[in-house]
């Protein structure tokens, strides 16, 4: 259920520090574009994150987000670059989807 004067879509990702990755995006200061503000949360972990640390950041922050929001529909893309050179994450995908 959207609040009053809330987005109707939230967008949180927890994603390696844009200082250290291309193309620079994704500041915990960068909350949404013009008229949106609030609808981006943004987890800027730092490179090196293993799987501990980064379910540990998820779980602070992705429940109690998603308990206030309320969305309707919930979209999850759990995804690591490819090519190691463009992310520098020490956790694993598959235990990120647990």
């Amino acid at each position: 259920m959207q609040a009053p004067g809330q987005a109707p879509v939230k967008t949180i990702g927890l994603h390696q520090h844009p200082e250290t990755l291309f193309p620079s995006i994704g500041l915990p200061a960068e909350t949404g574009g013009p008229g949106a503000g609030g609808s981006a949360v943004n987890v800027a972990l730092p490179a090196g994150t293993g799987d501990a640390s980064w379910l540990r950041a998820f779980h602070a922050i992705v429940p109690p987000l998603l308990r206030r929001f309320r969305p309707q529909i919930l979209v999850s893309q759990l995804s690591q670059p490819a090519r190691p050179a463009l992310g520098r994450f020490a956790s694993r995908e598959q235990r990120r989807r647990q």
